[in-house]
């Protein structure tokens, strides 16, 4: 069976009269044995423990040239082989844009200067 993590770091917890104490293994996870059906039932009815693999799957390493970067490469300031990297790869000036942005705006037109109040008395 697989261990089950807790949540909570290092803790000890007693179920069904059986104490468990949860310890750090060699993937930095707090876990522990639990064999009994019953106690592994009530543990994971609880949003503190869960089930993991004994071994969890190995993330690739940097040396191999098949692994995902963590960080994408247009973050980091790396080309990422677009179109747009080998079109601007020696423009000095960015392209003009589309975008209004930084347009100034069409001149708008002062309204009118208000005239005197209506009192909504009629003459007579």
């Amino acid at each position: 069976m697989n261990p089950i993590a807790s949540k909570l770091g290092p803790t000890t917890v007693t179920v069904g009269g059986d104490t468990y104490s949860f310890a750090r293994d060699e993937y930095d996870r707090f876990v522990a044995e639990v064999e009994n059906i019953t106690h592994r039932a009530c543990l994971l009815s609880v949003e503190h423990y869960h089930e993991v693999e004994r071994h969890p799957p190995v993330a690739p390493t940097p040396s191999d040239p098949d692994a995902v970067s963590e960080i994408p490469a247009f973050i980091l300031g790396l080309p990422t082989g677009d179109v747009t990297d080998a079109q601007n790869a020696g423009s000095a000036e960015p392209e003009p844009s589309a975008d209004p942005v930084g347009e100034p705006e069409a001149a708008v037109e002062p309204a009118a200067e208000p005239g005197p109040a209506k009192t909504g008395k009629r003459k007579a």
